[in-house]
This record gives C-alpha cells, structure tokens and sequence, in this order.
C-alpha cells in the first residue's frame, strides 16, 4: 500500500430519533421534526428492547441511508413488575435481590424496591442506579 492509496471512509449520518413501540422483527422510530416513522431492524437495536418502553430519544447512525447502529440514552426509568417481598429485619446492607422490570429485564436491586416502583437503570451496564424520582 503506497501512500496514495485512499480507503474510502463512509460518511456516518448521525440523527436524533424517538423510539415508539416494537413491531415484531423492527422497532418503530420517529423523526421528532418531520414525524416520518421509520423500522430499525432488531440487529441494529442489539439489547436496546430490555430498556426501552417507547417515547425515549435515541440517536440512530446511518451509512448511506441504511441504520447501522442506535445508540440508548445512558438511563432509563422502568417499572418494577416483579420482585420478592423485602426480608423483614435483614440488616446487611450489601443485600439485593433480582426485580424484573416492565421490558422483561432483570437487574440486582436493593432490598427496599418494590413491586410498581420506577427505577432508574443504567444501559450500558444493565445496573440499577436509583429509585426513580416521582
């Protein structure tokens, strides 16, 4: 390879959208200017389902008009729909037990969370963060 040989880099588009509901293999995205719906394919989106519940923004990059990757926001809110009671008089504060939330992801989360709760969960490591604020 001289150093007149170019790589041809491709132009990556990046464009912020808002994720509306799943559609069997596609996840539905609006462009929050024009409001045009577009499907993302589910490769594209990786784990992107476990924390998404529709209305979030995410930004999607496109090469030559194709989606070739979604980027999450760093912290979602989720629902506590199942989780076990709170042991009463369990003093160790280092305990946590699993909660499965409204997207079908489990995640560790501290004693005290309930089911019906808002938690805030980070995307990029799947951890809980917090109690949502109300």
């Amino acid at each position: 390879m001289s150093v007149d040989d170019r790589v041809d880099t491709p132009y990556v588009d990046t464009k912020p959208y808002q994720y509306l509901y799943r559609d069997g293999d596609h996840f539905v995205l609006m462009d929050p200017q024009s409001f045009d719906q577009i499907p993302a394919p589910a490769e594209a989106m990786g784990d992107a389902g476990q924390y998404l519940r529709g209305n979030e923004n995410v930004t999607v990059s496109f090469i030559e008009g194709k989606i070739v990757a979604i980027e999450l926001p760093n912290v979602v809110e989720l629902r506590v729909t199942d989780t076990p009671p709170q042991v009463k008089g369990a003093t160790a504060t280092n305990q946590s037990k699993e909660a499965t939330l409204e997207t079908g992801l489990r995640v560790r989360v501290p004693p005290f969370i309930e089911i019906g709760e808002e938690i805030r969960v980070d995307t990029r490591t799947g951890e809980y963060l917090e109690r949502a604020k109300g």
